[in-house]
């Protein structure tokens, strides 16, 4: 909805209001008997790091609840006699019996495993029930267990291995969720929005493994508490810091190296962690650079790169707490071309930053009180510098010609949360957020023209939301989520405003099988302008506009899950349909570089739509010495435009038919763990000519029949890794990893070119033009490479 700026929309609650108190009225009439409540945190004895989703369970009675992100759960149980639970993966169960005959603090220290290759069984099983359709929780260990590009361990290629998600092509890594584009993933550091996760043009991300503890995927079942994207939400928590000891690691690697410092200020209140990481490509680089100094060679590459994560926090008397988190990554690149007397350069860098400050405290046993502030900014910029001499007749002609371009977003974000646990099984959550955005989508200047490359201004805008959540469990057998998000945004003289409904609901046993639905409505304001050109991140963020409208989706799913308990292996099976209205691309032919004078808002095709739908199937064994996972999907994705594609339906960029991979994770023994991946895709559809023709000026113009008119080779690998942990002469615990990336040197398609059939033809031809001079070349990227990294802990 779009309407001036002097009249505000009023948003009606009213179907929300209804839910909630006809949850209420369920809940009432389904208490019986006097209860208590047991509430209190979970954290890691050893290092009081909180645990996220820990199950605490009444053997007795049969109720149990997890804790939510800070480690905080609240259990009603009827008073009497309770034999209480709690169980973590990796750590040894708690057990403690008594008498309940009040409310209860009651806070759980979990011990780690102390043998990793003892096969880990409780009888507290996993309810699923509790895990939504299409969220995907999976260990750190296991992440990390994947094997990596250049032994590199990253979380967003390990998502990329599960069932609806990937990347796109090989080595990049952004993600493509259920048919999204990039930028209509929410990706969350400590709450704070990231805009770009790529280091090194897509093929590492900027999330450093050892600063992790926690990542969840969102994909189908959207709480109301998440909004803005239209795909995925991707909730990522850095480490809070080992409060009882100080400690590090530090590890050597073919692309980087890390180093973790983490301990405690006041032991057992205050802590702090922090972690680097930092390439030394440009050292390998170093001989080029002399050479060129010299005036050996006639070009030079240098890249560097480099990511901090520092966190620090506080835990008051009260047992409220206090977190400090920051973020920083830059990314630069740099080409010069030439000689002494004139010198080209090329200067390409990217990074973002992220801080916040979140407070929590728990207010009794039934309240918990969260706010937060955060501060975002992504910034990307390119240049050209050429200076020098050239010789003009008898005299010297002096050369000095620059021009930039600089693409920044700015976040300033407040949030403000409140959870209330009535009774066993109702979860009540509300909240209120606002945001200020200052887009400056791309600011161009130059001394070769006399006015600014770009017309494109600073555009503020401001964006609000509140939502609501009710969590209810029914009936042993049967539970409902509803919520609702409202938002508005402002933006120069318009405002939008939007209401998204979320509903879901399961039903099934605790530890058995559950058959799960929802719905979600997202709306999303602002788009992504990226090149379709390969490798370089020219990713430009602007908002929606009086011309250009937010994007919307609506998505249906329908999910069963299974536990094989024999097997310690859950089964998913998930299908879902996804509607995408008010979508943006680049017209024919156009993209910000080629027509940087024009406003973004004047080159762009507006009002497309979208349409996804497919299957997904997921086999995910979590214990034992074997663990791993299965994923397949099927999948079709289509987009529409008006003026693209003569109006008609075509297959979307990323649209791929079929993916599979396979993960697997093996405990050899005590000091060795073997690990394999292997994953296949259908091809990518791709946009090629189908001939070529000469204009009236005698220059070679493609002939196009369509977007996306044929399609890419498959794409499959088999990477393989192995681990070998040992303890070193001075007692310190170690670790050497060996990694192979395709291993059978699969030749993947990364892009398409066209050559003269005289060149020498890097890859098999894949289709011939029109002609008997051109010839469709397959250029791939990665060949077999191996990784070794040495890490150490201190």
């Amino acid at each position: 909805m779009t309407i001036s700026k002097k009249k505000v929309p009023y948003i009606s609650l009213k179907i929300i209001h209804i839910n909630i108190m006809l949850c209420q009225f369920f809940c009432c009439s389904l208490l019986y008997g006097q209860s208590y409540t047991i509430s209190g945190y979970i954290t890691e004895a050893g290092s009081g790091e909180s645990l996220i989703g820990a199950a605490i369970y009444d053997s007795l009675s049969g109720r149990g609840c997890y804790s939510n992100e800070y480690g905080y759960y609240s259990l009603s149980l009827p008073a009497g006699e309770v034999l209480l639970r709690a169980q973590y993966a990796a750590h040894e169960p708690f057990r403690k019996a008594y008498h309940l005959v009040a409310d209860t603090s009651l806070d759980i220290a979990l011990a780690l495993h102390t043998l990793d290759i003892v096969e880990i069984t409780d009888d507290v099983q996993h309810d699923l029930r509790s895990n939504g359709i299409g969220r995907i929780r999976i260990s750190l260990p296991q992440l990390n267990a994947v094997p990596a590009l250049l032994g590199e361990k990253d979380v967003l290629k390990a998502l990329a291995l599960t069932p609806g998600v990937s990347t796109g092509i090989e080595g990049t890594s952004g993600l493509l969720v259920r048919g999204g584009s990039p930028d209509q993933n929410l990706l969350l550091l400590d709450g704070a929005t990231v805009y770009n996760a790529a280091h090194l043009f897509g093929f590492v991300s900027i999330f450093n493994s050892e600063a992790l503890k926690h990542v969840e995927l969102y994909k189908g079942d959207f709480p109301a508490r998440f909004g803005g994207r239209l795909s995925s939400v991707v909730d990522i928590r850095m480490k809070e810091g080992n409060n009882q000891k100080r400690q590090g690691k530090a590890s050597i690697g073919l692309l980087s190296s890390k180093l973790l410092l983490e301990g405690p200020i006041q032991k057992g209140r205050t802590s702090y962690m922090v972690s680097a990481r930092a390439s030394y490509l440009g050292i390998f680089l170093l001989p080029t650079y002399i050479s060129y100094k010299r005036g050996k060679t006639t070009n030079f590459l240098n890249y560097w790169l480099y990511d901090v994560n520092a966190k620090m926090n506080h835990t008051f008397k009260d047992k409220s707490r206090l977190f400090i988190s920051a973020y920083t990554g830059h990314d630069a690149w740099q080409a010069r071309e030439g000689n002494r007397q004139l010198e080209s350069r090329f200067n390409l860098n990217w990074g973002n930053t992220t801080t916040s400050l979140r407070y929590y405290r728990s207010m009794g046993t039934k309240w918990f009180m969260e706010s937060m502030l955060t501060f975002s900014r992504y910034h990307y910029g390119l240049g050209t510098l050429e200076q020098g001499e050239i010789a003009n007749g008898g005299s010297s002609l002096k050369i000095d010609n620059h021009s930039e371009l600089e693409s920044r977003i700015k976040d300033w974000t407040g949030k403000w949360a409140l959870d209330y646990h009535p009774t066993h099984g109702h979860h009540f959550k509300m909240g209120l957020e606002a945001t200020a955005h200052r887009y400056d989508p791309a600011i161009g200047t130059s001394n070769v023209s006399s006015r600014p490359v770009s017309p494109n201004e600073a555009i503020f805008s401001r964006e609000y939301a509140a939502y609501l959540e009710d969590n209810i469990r029914l009936t042993p057998w049967w539970s409902i989520y509803a919520g609702g998000r409202a938002t508005v945004f402002e933006v120069e003289d318009t405002i939008y405003s939007s209401l998204e409904p979320r509903f879901s609901m399961s039903w099934g046993t605790a530890g058995n099988w559950a058959i799960k639905a929802a719905y979600s409505q997202m709306q999303q304001y602002l788009h992504l302008l990226s090149n379709h050109g390969v490798g370089l991140p020219n990713d430009i963020w602007v908002p929606a506009t009086a011309k250009v409208a937010p994007q919307q989706a609506r998505q249906w799913s329908l999910g069963f899950s299974k536990n094989i308990s024999a097997w310690h292996t859950e089964l998913t099976i998930d299908a879902y349909y996804k509607r995408m209205a008010k979508l943006i691309d680049y017209r024919p032919g156009t993209d910000f570089l080629s027509v940087f004078d024009q406003s973004w808002q004047d080159i762009v095709e507006k009002n497309g739509k979208g349409e996804v739908y497919g299957l997904e199937v997921m086999l995910h064994k979590k214990q034992g010495r074997l663990n791993g996972w299965l994923a397949y999907t099927l999948s079709w994705n289509r987009r529409k435009f008006a003026r693209i594609n003569g109006g008609h339906w075509y297959a979307a960029k990323y649209d791929r038919r079929h993916e599979f991979s396979f993960t697997a994770s093996y405990q050899l023994t005590e000091k060795w763990r073997l690990a394999s991946t292997w994953v296949y895709s259908s091809g990518q559809p791709v946009t090629l000519p189908i001939g070529i023709q000469q204009d009236l000026n005698g220059q070679e113009v493609f002939i196009y029949a369509g977007r996306n008119n044929m399609r890419m080779p498959a794409y499959h690998r088999l990477d393989v890794g192995a681990e070998y942990h040992f303890t070193t002469s001075n007692g310190r615990k170690a670790q050497l990893s060996l990694g192979v990336y395709n291993l059978y040197n699969r030749k993947n398609p990364f892009y398409l070119d066209i050559e003269r059939a005289s060149k020498v033809i890097y890859g098999p031809p894949v289709q011939e033009l029109n002609t008997p001079e051109r010839q469709m070349v397959l250029k791939s990227l990665f060949p077999f490479l191996p990784s070794i990294t040495y890490s150490w802990t201190f």
